[in-house]
């Protein structure tokens, strides 16, 4: 144990050497006065200090390493909000290009439409006979068949709403095309 004793002395004697008593004469008045700091409480305050200047480096050293661990985090949050924005450009883009096909598709139907009655007239459609049982769903009123479709259904967004929409034009425009093109068929084969 002496070893170790001995080891510490010198470090022992330069840590008293540094903190000794002192006495401060204040004279104010003509009164004298005396301020006395002693070693122990000299020793005291460098030793809160030197504790508040460790707590310090330390709060100081895991606010850089936590930086420096989150550096990976936050570029990774980065590139998902890059990912995000990306499909959400990507989004708007093909939500643009529907809207376009839709406003094309509507334009052609209207198109065939008006052909349809240039060529057909606004015949009614035939009523369903009793004989022709077999065809009686596709000669029913199509608008109440083909208004059943996803056209309906507010779940669809907006672009797919318009689609089906189109949809159940085309349907009502086939189901009226060819009734009319089945009456012109009969009357044909009436007049044969």
């Amino acid at each position: 144990m002496s070893s170790q004793s001995t080891g510490l002395r010198p470090w022992r004697q330069r840590w008293n050497a540094l903190f000794q008593d002192h006495e401060i004469f204040i004279r104010t008045h003509g009164h004298v006065r005396f301020v006395r700091v002693s070693a122990v409480w000299q020793k005291r305050v460098a030793l809160i200090a030197a504790a508040v200047l460790l707590a310090w480096a330390a709060v100081t050293i895991a606010i850089f390493v936590n930086q420096l661990l989150s550096a990976d985090e936050r570029a990774e949050v980065a590139r998902k909000q890059a990912a995000a924005t990306a499909a959400e450009a990507r989004i708007a883009q093909y939500r643009d290009r529907v809207g376009e096909i839709a406003a094309d598709l509507d334009e052609r139907q209207a198109q065939l439409e008006e052909w349809q009655k240039t060529y057909f007239g606004a015949e009614a459609l035939p009523a369903a006979t009793d004989d022709d049982k077999t065809g009686a769903a596709a000669d029913k009123p199509p608008e109440t068949n083909t208004l059943k479709t996803s056209a309906v259904d507010p779940r669809l967004p907006p672009e797919a709403q318009a689609l089906a929409r189109i949809e159940a034009r085309q349907e009502v425009f086939s189901a009226r095309l060819l009734a009319a093109v089945g009456a012109r068929a009969a009357k044909a084969e009436g007049a044969v």
